[in-house]
């Protein structure tokens, strides 16, 4: 098995919103989207959207030396630049009230990861990690989990999850 790293390509998408969206499918946290819906709202709608987020970038593994399609292993859906919404307490006056607010981080968020089930425990998601400059050791944010999220859980120790930062615009800021 050849494998390497590289940035995603238009080619590519299929098998990301593909596998994205299959692969979320049983998450608790997709929520209660009616599964005759889930596809065009996930895959259609959801998933095209946070890839077009400002400073998202996939990376893929992939067989070099096989035919385009049938190489990719699995990809990485990182992004760079994110706001955390926090909430904090403001006194005006005599009242205190809660502010709701978006601070700037520089730890990077993980949007998924994905690996095909027959090239698991190979070590690919690692090689994805280091392809998105993540290192797993460090703090950095995830935004989705999953069930391929808790078999990788042991990888990333100062992982803190932080789903509502993906549910903002950058735009909006």
């Amino acid at each position: 098995m050849s494998l390497a790293y590289r940035r995603a390509e238009d080619r590519d998408r299929p098998f990301i919103l593909s596998s994205w969206s299959s692969s979320f499918a049983d998450a608790h946290h997709a929520g209660p989207i009616p599964f005759p819906l889930y596809a065009s709202i996930y895959r259609d709608q959801v998933l095209p959207w946070i890839l077009a987020r400002p400073g998202v970038d996939v990376w893929v593994a992939h067989d070099p030396d096989a035919d385009q399609g049938a190489d990719l292993y699995g990809w990485i859906a990182v992004e760079r630049g994110v706001f955390l919404p926090v909430r904090e307490r403001v006194r005006e006056g005599g009242d205190v009230r809660w502010v709701e607010r978006l601070k700037p981080t520089d730890q990077p968020l993980l949007l998924w990861i994905f690996v095909k089930q027959a090239r698991r425990q190979l070590g690919i998601a690692r090689g994805l990690f280091k392809a998105a400059e993540i290192d797993p050791t460090q703090p950095f944010l995830f935004a989705l989990k999953g069930s391929s999220w808790s078999r990788l859980r042991h990888l990333a120790p100062h992982a803190t999850w932080s789903p509502m930062t993906v549910r903002f615009s950058k735009e909006h800021l």
